[in-house]
């Protein structure tokens, strides 16, 4: 078998068999270092993926289509074979209070133990699993999802009105939640609800962690101020996380901001000190929130970023950008996710879409039978498609992806603590079907299978390796 070790040279796999075996993927927890998530080894793990699903917040609480007697529940290897084929490496998975505690102090095993039928099927694809304990207007009861009805107050006439977010201002859900924040009980609910979650998946080596809760509102605070993310969101993670660590001490968790920073406000919200924490909160452009056309602008979300990553340095964690998206039929929308798409790439940040929905759903990838949903002359999960460093042996220094040349670029800095030398990145055999050529600065490379394999050669700390990746009918 011929050697893959190249100096700047150009190979193609075209012609170059695969050499050597399986790439090493641990079996350990992930955990987080400085402003990085890594791996047991040490490695720089970059979160690439996919919510799943917008179908979950509904009974019987899984991905799939239909309601009541016509759901049907997705098949779970075709799903995430399906994701894996995007390049993907991580999705954000939807769980539900409702689901899990029915009643008071009663947890619904079944349903954990299917969650877990879920997360033990993206792990034989190679895929983590943020377990996301989701809630919109509170409660299914208010038309959202999230609070069980027997930890709703229902005595406030209340009436659904479209779009659905606007019912977040309606007296009767701002009430419900005020009654969340100041009662003791119901987060204690809350709390050991979460950890009866964490003492199943506690040691699940797929697991990246639990999100404590899917965009926390405000109730009748102000959200413009500090008030309600350090009296009142600060405390309840603190609480929430001191349960967790009672029956898993390893596990990260990932914390979110009061909701409205999603629209690129900054937040109050400090470091609950666990030494575990990933800043995780989402961006709307809000100019362009339903369906009011983009207008070609990037530079509102790449403000929101450098908040965002200001917010994470001044916490000393790292972040991900746990929900992004459009409406696809907005004008202007394929636009609008190259230019995030470029931009998170520029910062080197983990993201999960939203969201994968066999449903009806115009901001999904996917049409009911799996297939591509295109629309305005292009298809979102070709966009989403692409070239992804899932463990890099070093400090990232760069990322790029050309997607007019299909050329991909990672440069990174030694960190000469590693136990291991291999840099893996997960390449969509739909970008290069005639193959693909790579460049690498020093070391060898190999493919296994969908996973391209890069050891560079050892030269202390902070040195310098770079990898490309272009394909070879160019």
């Amino acid at each position: 078998m011929r050697s893959c070790r190249a100096i700047l040279l150009i190979l193609s796999w075209a012609f170059v068999a695969a050499c050597g075996n399986t790439p090493t993927r641990t079996t350990e927890l992930l955990r987080t270092e400085g402003r990085w998530i890594v791996d047991s080894e040490g490695r720089v793990v970059i979160l690439r993926g996919i919510n799943v699903s917008e179908r979950s917040k509904y009974p019987p609480f899984f991905p799939g289509t239909g309601y009541g007697d016509s759901y049907t529940e997705a098949n779970t290897s075709s799903v995430t074979a399906l994701i894996r084929s995007w390049g993907m490496n991580a999705v954000r998975f939807l769980i539900i209070w409702e689901a899990i505690e029915p009643e008071p102090d009663a947890f619904n095993d079944k349903y954990l133990m299917h969650v877990e039928d879920w997360v033990n099927a993206f792990a034989d694809e190679g895929i983590y699993v943020i377990l996301d304990m989701h809630q919109d207007i509170y409660s299914r009861y208010f038309g959202g999802d999230g609070a069980p009805f027997w930890a709703v107050d229902m005595s406030i006439p209340y009436t659904f009105t479209a779009p659905w977010f606007v019912n977040y201002l309606s007296p009767a859900v701002v009430a419900n939640w005020d009654m969340f924040w100041k009662s003791e009980d119901l987060q204690a609910h809350y709390a050991r609800a979460w950890q009866y979650v964490a003492e199943r998946f506690r040691g699940h080596p797929w697991v990246i962690g639990y999100e404590i809760m899917n965009e926390p509102f405000y109730g009748s605070y102000s959200p413009i101020t500090p008030e309600f993310e350090q009296e009142a969101l600060l405390p309840f993670y603190q609480r929430v996380i001191k349960a967790i660590r009672e029956v898993d001490k390893d596990h990260i968790i990932l914390i979110e901001p009061c909701i409205v920073k999603g629209g690129g406000l900054r937040s109050f919200l400090t470091n609950p000190r666990d030494k575990n924490i990933v800043y995780a909160p989402h961006y709307y452009d809000p100019t362009v929130l339903w369906t009011n056309p983009y207008d070609g602008n990037a530079s509102r979300t790449k403000a929101a970023f450098y908040t965002i990553e200001e917010e994470a340095d001044r916490m000393n964690v790292p972040w991900v950008l746990g929900e992004w998206g459009i409406i696809l039929t907005t004008s202007g929308a394929e636009q609008y996710i190259r230019h995030h798409l470029q931009l998170l790439d520029e910062f080197m940040a983990g993201w999960f879409y939203w969201n994968f929905n066999l449903d009806d759903d115009w901001m999904s990838p996917v049409l009911s039978d799996g297939t591509k949903r295109c629309t305005n002359g292009f298809c979102l999960a070709d966009l989403l498609t692409r070239p992804q460093p899932t463990h890099v042996a070093g400090y990232p220094l760069s990322l790029t992806y050309n997607e007019n040349t299909r050329t991909f670029s990672l440069c990174f800095r030694e960190k000469a603590t590693l136990s291991t030398t291999e840099t893996l990145l997960r390449i969509p055999p739909s970008i290069y079907p005639r193959g693909y050529t790579v460049i690498i600065s020093d070391g060898e490379w190999k493919r296994v299978d969908d996973t391209l394999v890069f050891n560079h050669s050892p030269a202390g700390a902070n040195a310098k390796h770079c990898i490309t990746v272009a394909p070879s009918d160019t």
